[in-house]
């Protein structure tokens, strides 16, 4: 048990975030009619979704670091070798 008045204190402020997913598509349909009693349907449907973009480029996806963290490339030999 911690008795006493805390001496400081943080609070996590989150960024807010203008997320913008644009959306495009395409939809072309016709009927056919063969016969009286035989129509085709077709259709033919395009869909455009580039991914999510933020206005003020304050979200990260799949983020890429540009240095890796990399092995040690020492060898390990044992202590009576040394």
């Amino acid at each position: 048990m911690v008795l006493g008045l805390p001496s400081s204190g943080s609070v996590i402020l989150t960024t807010q975030l203008a997320l913008n997913v644009p959306y495009n598509a395409l939809y072309v349909q016709d009927d056919y009619r063969v016969t009286p009693k035989l129509s085709i349907n077709y259709g033919f449907r395009y869909e455009h979704e580039p991914g999510i973009h933020e206005r003020d480029n304050h979200y990260a996806v799949g983020l890429d670091p540009p240095s890796p963290i990399r092995p040690q490339r020492r060898q390990v030999r044992p202590s009576w070798a040394a």
